[in-house]
Parts: C-alpha cells; structure tokens; sequence
C-alpha cells in the first residue's frame, strides 16, 4: 500500500510529508515552582505527527514532525482575585 504524501514548507524549502496516526501511551506533567510562589504543571500534547517522506537522519531513523500545543496546571496559587468591589 502507497503513503499519502503532502507538502510541507519547512525551513524555507517545501518537503513531503505522510500523516502518522498516534495514540498516547505516556504523558507526563513537568512541575514548576515559581517566583511569585506558585506552582504550576506543564506538559507537551501531540496534535499531529508526520514523517518526511524517505528522509532519514545520520543514524538512519526516520526524521519526525512534532505539532505540539502545551497543557497547563496550577497547583497553588499564592495569587487570588481582589473580591473588594472598592477597589476598583
């Protein structure tokens, strides 16, 4: 069976790319502590995946595209709304 190819623009030059479908195995958070005292979690969600059509790297794996978008978490907060309807 024959990949669907596309074109992709990369780095100024149009590349062909095939449509990988995916399914999340593991996705882990990164956990942050920040300088107003709050901490937040952080993780990197897959959207889409393709691969170059017969391109390969130096050790001879196939080269990946990663679209990502991230996912944010706040554990805690030192920051809460101002509630005083004066204040504004």
């Amino acid at each position: 069976m024959s990949e669907k190819t596309r074109k992709l623009r990369v780095f100024e030059q149009e590349v062909d790319v095939v449509d990988v479908e995916f399914k999340p195995i593991v996705e882990h958070f990164n956990e942050y502590e920040l300088g107003d005292g709050s901490s937040i979690r952080v993780k990197a969600v897959a959207t889409s995946i393709m691969r170059i059509h017969n391109q390969f790297g130096a050790d001879g794996d196939p080269i990946y595209i990663v679209i990502t978008s991230p996912a944010t978490r706040v554990i805690k907060s030192t920051l809460k709304p101002d509630v005083n309807p004066e204040a504004q």
